[in-house]
């Protein structure tokens, strides 16, 4: 985990590594910050202390604040459908890690979606009702073949029903 950078009232910070009982990110005073930005592309892994961490931690994050996630890998999108508290309030997944995997020849690519473009928590057509729009087929980069999704669609956007709140 990198020490955050602090642009005016936005906080960043890159998540690398464990989210474990040593994560600086809860430590860290977010006092005048109104934007918090993470980047978690970088997760390794969240254990039993980081879990509990992280409930504790953003059930004291500013009122107002808002959080910003960004390259959110499948472990953490888990936390956030199946354990509750872990979606912080004002909390948003601005993009996430879609794994894909090749029928023919075993290799992995993960593909980066974006909120409002493969996912989102309504439209203009169906403003508040959650829809996704994955990318058409993709061509596995070592052998051509089309690639399959390694995850099942509910699953991967659990988080969209969730409710917020600002």
């Amino acid at each position: 985990m990198t020490n955050p950078k602090i642009h005016g009232d936005t906080h960043e910070f890159v998540i690398e590594g464990p989210l474990d009982e040593k994560a600086p990110l809860f430590r860290h005073d977010l006092t005048g910050a109104q934007t918090l930005i993470l980047d978690m592309k970088g997760l390794s892994f969240i254990n039993s202390v980081g879990v509990t961490n992280w409930i504790q931690w953003a059930a004291k994050l500013p009122p107002g604040l808002k959080v910003k996630m960004r390259q959110c890998p499948m472990l953490l999108l888990n936390q956030l459908r199946n354990v509750h508290g872990f979606m912080p309030k004002g909390g948003v997944v601005e993009s996430l890690q879609a794994p894909y995997v090749c029928p023919s020849c075993n290799a992995e690519r993960t593909l980066l979606f974006e909120d409002g473009v493969h996912y989102g928590s309504g439209s203009a057509e169906n403003p508040g009702k959650p829809f996704t729009r994955l990318p058409e087929p993709v061509d596995c980069p070592d052998c051509g073949d089309p690639m399959e999704e390694d995850f099942i669609e509910h699953r991967l956007f659990g988080f969209l029903t969730l409710r917020r709140s600002s």
